[in-house]
């Protein structure tokens, strides 16, 4: 499931962009998953400038941070490189 809507929480132009529930989705297809869910956040005034000129960096420009309960309870969320 995805909802994409305008930046809510700004800075500078960039904010939350859309949020994944991976549960959601595996409890549609009767999985059990423990709350899980991808965050994105971008920029929506450099964003789109830069995607009309290389359309591909899209998949690159965006910051994505899983949200996710663990084994007893513990929320994690995590940004690697």
């Amino acid at each position: 499931m995805v909802r994409n809507q305008p930046p809510k929480a700004k800075w500078n132009g960039s904010g939350v962009l859309g949020r994944i529930d991976h549960s959601g989705v595996a409890a549609s297809a009767n999985l059990e998953l423990r709350p899980n869910t991808v965050i994105t956040f971008g920029n929506v005034k450099l964003g789109p400038p830069l995607m009309q000129s290389n359309p591909p960096i899209g998949l690159e420009f965006l910051l994505r941070v899983p949200v996710y309960r663990g084994k007893a309870f513990h929320i994690g969320a995590h940004h690697g490189n």
